[in-house]
């Protein structure tokens, strides 16, 4: 933006002219790392410094389409922009990158199979039995 800025003096007129520019928009708060179990829901979180921004996801460097709307919600309120996966899956892991011009923020997402349930393995063993014949 440029502006022109006078002053007067007496008789004197004196006037200076300066270009203003807008701070570029930044990433504020980024993407974190984050590990869940399989089928629980993630939330992936980011924040800008001015509201309104058009970014773009990104998974594993390549733009995410997010073509199942039922397995991923993508929001942007105000300055936070926010993937939501309510139910996990192991194809879920990647590295999640926010893309807004030059400026980038990136977080693994790491999805866990759940363990066996201890319970049932207990009992199993607990049923086992040899015969001697």
């Amino acid at each position: 933006m440029f502006s022109l800025f006078c002053c007067y003096s007496g008789d004197m007129l004196e006037c200076v002219s300066a270009c203003i520019s807008e701070a570029p928009v930044t990433f504020t708060v980024p993407l974190q790392d984050t590990t869940v179990e399989k089928d629980e829901e993630v939330t992936l979180t980011c924040e800008t410094s001015k509201p309104g921004q058009k970014v773009t996801w990104l998974k594993n460097g390549k733009p995410f389409t997010f073509k199942d709307k039922n397995r991923y919600q993508v929001t942007a309120e105000g300055t936070k922009h926010i993937l939501k996966i309510p139910k996990s899956v192991l194809e879920d892991t990647a590295d999640f990158t926010v893309q807004l011009g030059d400026q980038k923020t990136t977080g693994k997402l790491t999805v866990k199979g759940k363990p066996a349930n201890s319970t049932l393995v207990a009992q199993f063993r607990s049923s086992c039995c040899f015969c001697l014949v």
